[in-house]
């Protein structure tokens, strides 16, 4: 051990730091009190903008990085944004190092505009706080609030002992992936990236930490995929996919064209949960095949190649399609059979979901399915 005397230069200005670090928590709130004693004695602050101290409060005090001091600031937000007051609101949860005036103008503007059925005033009118949640050693943070028959989870980070909301809503609060088997996430990103190089992703990207893709062995209920609405399985923060073993033997392409159709009913799932929308079963899987086929549409062109050729390679030879690749075979038959019929104009997509609708509501498994649901 170094004998400190030796050194007493920087033995005294550890000393001196250490002091300094513990006058701050009792200096801080004595200015506090004096700066407030001060403006009321000039008449200056009434009960009616007590909140400009508050939030003041919440700049020059550390803030612990736990589930209670987050909802604390996170229930102070909520009343301002319901009194009005959004600038206090802005200044409250916002990094000052990460912003600018002009945004906080444009954020007052934003959600001062009552016909705006998403301002974040609208929302924090009717909204509460349901639950808080910071895992530990993290400097993230989830508030979920829920507002009408809705709810969301806003994230938060906490940096420099403060707690900074990062203006995502997300559904889903877990900071990291389920781990998964690296085929399915090739394949996953197969999806999003040919979505994603179009009109967008059919995903809600905000929740995919909280899906989980398994193999499982579906051979009794006769599906190659399948999503798991029921409460058994599946909640808000374990979205289940479980794919049958066979796929085990085939390429991501096609591993990727079943995510897409399970992927859409993830996304149904999540709109049910969070947000009441409802659909019958039928049309859940009406919608889901329409989605399988705008990513068979969307792959490039030695994509595509790829499945068509192993389609007419083995019918040429008699050798049996599997079953992932008879699906894909259907379903580019009811593309070419609504092009025939109605051409390429835009009517083309209303006889295409004709025919998936045919497709669904006459096959003996989806009669079955959707009668036991």
């Amino acid at each position: 051990m170094r004998n400190k005397n030796k050194f007493p230069y920087f033995y005294n200005q550890a000393k001196i730091k250490i002091w300094l670090a513990k006058v701050k928590y009792v200096i801080t709130p004595i200015v506090i009190i004096f700066i407030i004693g001060v403006f009321v004695s000039l008449g200056k602050i009434s009960a009616l903008n007590l909140d400009d101290f508050q939030v003041l409060r919440y700049k020059l005090l550390p803030e612990a990085n736990t589930e209670s001091a987050l909802r604390e600031k996170a229930q102070l937000w909520l009343e301002l944004g319901r009194d009005g007051r959004l600038g206090l609101a802005y200044d409250l949860s916002r990094d000052p190092k990460t912003v600018s005036d002009a945004d906080r103008e444009n954020y007052i503007k934003k959600n001062k505009k009552n016909n705006d059925s998403i301002s974040l005033q609208l929302q924090l009118r009717q909204a509460t706080i349901d639950q808080t949640i910071v895992e530990n050693n993290s400097s993230f943070g989830f508030v979920k609030f829920k507002y009408d028959k809705s709810s969301f989870f806003t994230k938060w980070k906490y940096n420099n002992s403060h707690w900074y909301y990062t203006v995502e809503q997300t559904f889903c609060s877990r900071l990291k992936p389920y781990p998964k088997p690296p085929e399915f996430e090739r394949a996953l990103s197969l999806v999003l990236q040919r979505q994603l190089n179009y009109e967008g992703s059919l995903v809600d990207l905000s929740s995919l930490n909280c899906l989980d893709i398994q193999y499982s062995d579906l051979s009794t209920v006769g599906a190659e995929g399948v999503f798991h609405f029921a409460e058994s399985f599946s909640s808000p923060e374990r979205l289940l996919i479980q794919v049958d073993h066979s796929y085990r033997n085939y390429d991501d392409l096609l591993t990727a064209s079943l995510l897409a159709h399970e992927l859409t009913h993830m996304t149904q799932f999540i709109d049910e949960y969070y947000n009441g929308k409802s659909i019958t079963c039928f049309e859940a899987e009406e919608k889901a095949f329409r989605d399988q086929i705008s990513f068979l549409t969307k792959l490039n062109e030695e994509e595509r190649s790829s499945l068509i050729n192993r389609v007419t390679t083995n019918e040429t030879q008699g050798t049996p399609l599997n079953s992932s690749l008879q699906q894909i075979r259907h379903l580019y038959d009811l593309m070419v059979d609504a092009n025939v019929r109605c051409g390429d104009g835009s009517e083309i997509l209303g006889c295409l979901d004709a025919n998936i609708e045919e497709m669904v509501r006459s096959s003996p498994y989806y009669q079955e399915q959707c009668r036991a649901n």
